[in-house]
């Protein structure tokens, strides 16, 4: 099952949870008081965090989380794991500083396949809004979670700190999601999710790059 946590000022959240109510948090947030009041609500207890990037708006209530669930494991891809602590690069210098580090964390590459609760989600690393950036696929739920990779009918920005606007480079992150069955659902970072089927037919950067 998947729950969404809208936000319209900060990133979406996700809650992946299984029949025991042991739930995998897609992205935290920036509102950690009023997520938490929502799971609790739910009767789910996060047992792992997945972060799609490490901006401020994805990980402002990372801390308050990991400590609330006792110390859920993280996972990052590995290119991204100095950006957690790293203000400048988080883009949180502006705002609450962030530089939380989790004590349990884990690095993830690209193709890793990640067993969590049950769940088998592939980690595919699709750099251009940041070095890190990644989505998670499963496969069983024929359910992508892209983050700021890709939007309904748009993608990310790719002029942050460690992002890259090189055409050839947007291109190879974005076929790793075009390789996907067509009816798997797209669960953005911002906005409304979306299907890939969507995607292909209205989204011109899935059709044109």
């Amino acid at each position: 099952m998947v729950d969404i946590y809208y936000r319209d000022d900060y990133c979406n959240s996700y809650l992946i949870y299984n029949d025991k109510l042991e739930a995998i948090l897609v992205d935290p947030g920036y509102d950690g008081e009023k997520l938490i009041e929502h799971i609790k609500k739910l009767n789910l207890v996060v047992k792992s965090i997945l972060l799609t990037h490490c901006h401020y708006d994805h990980i402002g209530a990372l801390e308050e989380i990991f400590n609330y669930f006792d110390k859920p494991k993280v996972y990052v891809h590995e290119l991204e794991f100095d950006s957690i602590s790293n203000p400048r690069i988080n883009l949180s210098r502006f705002n609450k500083v962030l530089n939380f580090i989790p004590s349990n964390i884990e690095k993830v590459v690209d193709k890793e396949i990640i067993h969590i609760n049950g769940f088998d989600i592939e980690v595919l690393h699709t750099p251009f809004h940041t070095s890190g950036s990644c989505c998670f696929y499963i496969e069983s739920e024929k359910a992508i979670f892209t983050g700021d990779t890709l939007f309904k009918s748009s993608i990310g920005r790719s002029d942050l700190p460690t992002g890259c606007s090189k055409i050839s480079q947007i291109k190879a992150s974005l076929d790793k999601i075009k390789r996907l069955p067509l009816d798997t659902k797209i669960y953005p970072g911002h906005g409304s999710i979306s299907t890939l089927k969507r995607e292909m037919d209205f989204n011109p950067y899935l059709r044109n790059v």
